[in-house]
């Protein structure tokens, strides 16, 4: 009885690190799609406004970011790339140890984690994190 018990909660965390994946490579597909095309079609240092009229509350810039969110801590780029990494590591080894996880974290968990590996990414191929 024990073995399917054993099987049930392997198949169940199999499931679960394949949910985290999964969420995490479109969320770091996405950002890098996002990056891409802004750095095609906004020169650096410009802005563009997507809702004519809201331009006070939506709005993206085209800049690099050396430092941590919205520019603290500038020239941080290795720190900030190993932390990354160690968030990445740590949300992994996390789903991995943990038998069951709602739904709504899973979700979450990817959501941070996809970010993590796209700063890191930036980070390692630009020197920077692309503001927008």
């Amino acid at each position: 009885m024990q073995t399917n018990s054993t099987d049930s909660q392997t198949e169940q965390r199999t499931t679960t690190v394949m949910h985290l994946l999964e969420v995490a490579a479109i969320v770091f597909s996405l950002d890098q799609l996002t990056k891409s095309l802004v750095v095609k079609n906004i020169p650096m240092g410009a802005s563009w406004t997507p809702i004519p009229g809201l331009e006070r509350l939506v709005s993206i810039t085209h800049t690099f970011n050396t430092g941590a969110a919205f520019g603290l801590f500038r020239n941080g780029g290795n720190i900030f790339m190993g932390i990354a990494f160690l968030i990445a590591t740590a949300i992994v080894y996390y789903v991995i140890k943990s038998p069951t996880i709602p739904w709504i974290m899973r979700i979450s968990l990817g959501l941070q984690l996809g970010g993590a590996i796209g700063n890191a990414w930036d980070r390692m191929h630009h020197g920077a994190g692309t503001g927008l």
